[in-house]
């Protein structure tokens, strides 16, 4: 068996308390968990505010394609893409949002097969981030 390595290619989370993404690289292949992403801009990185204004006015079909747009990143970022993903827990506040989010989801995936096994959670509470709609968490696995 030949060795893994850990590696954190993306900033710091809040408070410093975690790596947005984590790579676990070993004989078989990359593992990329990403921590849990709201449409706040990522701590530790250069990206702005939504064009459309503060989080605030942003429904939830909005929020969960600026999210899905910076998973799309953060994948790049470790060699993979959304077809290595193998596991999203999407986190969902008010449960009037699920098809906004699924919207945006479903255009995302752009039919493209090879779906992650995915969690909905409804009605969470109130996420970390002020005005916060939506969070989601993913795994990938790219092949050695």
């Amino acid at each position: 068996a030949g060795a893994s390595r850990v590696l954190r290619p993306s900033g710091i989370g809040w408070g410093g308390r975690y790596c947005q993404s984590v790579v676990v690289e070993t004989a078989v292949g990359r593992t990329v968990h990403l921590a849990g992403q709201t449409a706040e801009p990522a701590p530790g990185t250069d990206e702005t505010p939504h064009p459309l204004g503060p989080l605030a006015v942003l429904d939830a079909e909005q929020q969960t394609a600026v999210i899905l747009a910076r998973v799309d990143r953060f994948l790049a970022a470790a060699g993979a893409a959304k077809h290595h993903l193998v596991r999203a827990w999407v986190h969902v506040h008010d449960p009037a949002d699920v098809d906004k989010v699924n919207a945006a989801w479903d255009r995302w995936m752009d039919g493209a097969g090879r779906l992650p096994a995915r969690t909905c959670l409804v009605g969470s509470p109130q996420l970390h981030t002020p005005h916060g709609r939506v969070e989601i968490t993913m795994d990938a696995f790219v092949p050695a």
